[in-house]
């Protein structure tokens, strides 16, 4: 028998006799079972007073720990849970840290959903770098990797900061840091989070993909085919400070059925050399449009922000006629436009799931 503590299976050193049930038998005496396995322990049974019941004497092996990742160093922490249309993350406030408290390996570990708290990714709070912005938002995906800004952790973020502190619920503004830039957050209506992603960048080596434009005349990739295993997709490849390939579909069910096997082989195809999130659409009408997302560095989720101002400015960019769409993910709708003055708006909602202590 094992004692579990937290965290940690410990083996005690002496043998640990277990009392099994057993039905009437003529069986008596004692027993010795073998294995011819080396690794398997010799098991005694033998009789107590009670013709129905006997004993085993077995020696525990050592199990050592739960889960090979329970090996590193985690010290206890706060955190806060929160999800955007079901893409969510695990917060956790370092505002009086400069840099993010936990390693890339903890990070991989804390968003198993079986083994950790179980999320999409980690977002850390840090104190801005320039004292006229509210905060910055650091964030890890579920693998480790960093990327550069995230739609639906932003929106998750500031609905935090705005939870946690009457001077940024004051704002109707909050300023936020990212590694692709500032970003402007406005809280409208009862729930909706608006977010000003800036402009989409269109420039392949920005984006950056090895990708040419069609001809000469165009100057971002757009409807351009690649083929990965003999099969071919035709992509539009759009930043919103984060790389996506756009594929326009007629048939999102069977994109949802092969999702977990293309999606994979586009975003570390040869073509994005920082790999690259992966964004299938279907046009519904001229104010619509639904996606199924593939993201870098976390794989199938159920909504993906940045992806969804991506897959906007795609669809303008194929031709349809306009710039205002409704985006049905699997976890829900954002509302994107891509404005006149260049930039991209994403509207859409927030809300804590729960909070608690990690206890190492």
């Amino acid at each position: 028998m094992s004692i579990v503590t937290t965290g940690h299976v410990t083996t005690p050193s002496f043998l640990e006799t277990l009392k099994l049930s057993k039905q009437k038998s003529s069986f008596a005496g004692n027993v010795n079972v073998r294995r011819k396995n080396s690794q398997h322990y010799r098991i005694r049974a033998y009789f107590g007073r009670r013709a129905n019941t006997f004993y085993l004497s077995l020696p525990v092996p050592e199990l050592g720990t739960l889960h090979p990742k329970r090996e590193m160093e985690l010290s206890p922490f706060p955190f806060f849970k929160y999800q955007g249309l079901g893409n969510d993350f695990i917060i956790v406030d370092n505002r009086h840290k400069s840099h993010p408290t936990l390693a890339t390996e903890q990070v991989k570990f804390v968003c198993e959903r079986r083994f950790g708290i179980g999320a999409d990714g980690v977002i850390f709070l840090l104190p801005p770098k320039d004292d006229r912005n509210d905060a910055q938002m650091r964030i890890l995906n579920s693998d480790g990797s960093e990327p550069e800004m995230c739609g639906n952790g932003i929106r998750c973020l500031a609905k935090y900061m705005r939870d946690i502190s009457s001077e940024w619920r004051s704002k109707h503004i909050l300023r936020i840091e990212t590694l692709s830039g500032i970003m402007l957050v406005e809280f409208v209506g009862k729930n909706g989070i608006k977010v000003d992603m800036g402009k989409p960048i269109l420039d392949p080596s920005i984006v950056p993909t090895t990708l040419k434009p069609k001809s000469s005349e165009e100057t971002a990739v757009i409807d351009v085919p690649i083929q990965i295993e003999g099969r071919t997709f035709r992509v539009t490849c759009v930043s919103m400070g984060n790389p996506h390939c756009i594929i326009l579909v007629d048939n999102l069910e069977e994109v949802e059925k092969t999702l977990d096997y293309w999606g994979p082989r586009v975003e570390n195809s040869p073509w994005f050399p920082k790999r690259t999130n992966v964004e299938f659409i279907k046009v519904v009408d001229q104010n619509q449009i639904k996606v199924i997302v593939w993201e870098r560095g976390v794989g199938r989720t159920l909504a993906c922000g940045t992806g969804a101002c991506a897959s906007v400015v795609a669809v303008k960019l194929l031709g349809f006629a306009v710039k205002e769409q409704e985006v049905v993910l699997p976890g829900g709708k954002l509302h994107c436009h891509w404005d006149s003055d260049d930039h991209v708006y994403m509207t859409g909602p927030a809300e804590k799931v729960f909070e608690g202590h990690f206890m190492g």
